[in-house]
């Protein structure tokens, strides 16, 4: 799955995914107002676009397009941002069964909730597919999984 031909044959899809952030920069950028570019955004959105076309197969649109994209992008953004939010237990680890500001358990346990049930949709989606394909596999990362 990870050899270097199958590695090489994703060029034109990461190719297209920065051409795309690229052109949302210089947009966001050429605004009149002259507001500030957030650019650790644009990269999240590159990453979260690449993971879609690499491992899901699938364009997920954040726009308005898109619920489920938009609810999948924000929720992804949410666990990387709390799962590296430092916390006390993290120095202190004989604390640890305290777990202080809960950020371990109810946030994060909730966020992950919500990528499971959006993932197995798009599994669902996938097993409908191929029962009308005739059990023809794409042989991406989702088919492997």
């Amino acid at each position: 799955m990870l050899t270097a031909r199958r590695i090489n044959e994703t060029s034109e899809i990461k190719r297209k995914c920065i051409d795309d952030i690229m052109s949302r920069i210089q947009e966001e950028a050429s605004v009149p107002e002259g507001r500030p570019v957030h650019v650790a955004r644009f990269l999240a959105l590159m990453a979260y676009k690449l993971f879609g076309h690499l491992i899901l197969s699938r364009d997920l649109q954040v726009e308005s397009k898109s619920e489920e994209g938009f609810e999948l992008f924000t929720v992804m953004e949410r666990v990387l941002e709390r799962s590296n939010h430092p916390n006390i237990v993290d120095y202190v680890t004989w604390w640890r069964w305290l777990d202080l500001w809960g950020l371990r358990t109810r946030k994060l346990e909730y966020d992950v909730r919500i990528m499971m049930r959006i993932f197995s949709g798009f599994v669902k989606e996938r097993m409908n597919e191929r029962q009308v394909r005739g059990g023809a596999q794409k042989k991406d990362f989702l088919d492997t999984f």
